[in-house]
């Protein structure tokens, strides 16, 4: 009989927190999978491509400059 053979009986706390991880694990596989399709397919035409890598350092910009803000980081007298 397994360990986790019978309903109501403990499973392990070791063996449940490593069935959570590979479960997120699988989960944010599958995201950046369900993500990156159509953004291959649009990076076979070189106008797509060209928008999409624009669009992607246009997003990654906007999130630098929002923590950037968020932090205070440019203000000079926050730093001191």
């Amino acid at each position: 009989i397994s360990q986790t053979s019978m309903a109501g009986e403990d499973i392990p706390f070791w063996a449940n927190m490593a069935k959570y991880a590979r479960f997120s694990i699988s989960i944010m596989v599958g995201f950046a999978y369900m993500f990156a399709r159509p953004v291959a397919k649009l990076l076979k035409e070189p106008k797509t491509a060209a928008l999409v890598v624009l669009a992607g350092y246009g997003g990654f910009e906007f999130i630098k400059f929002t923590i950037t803000e968020m932090l205070a980081m440019n203000d000079p007298e926050s730093l001191l």
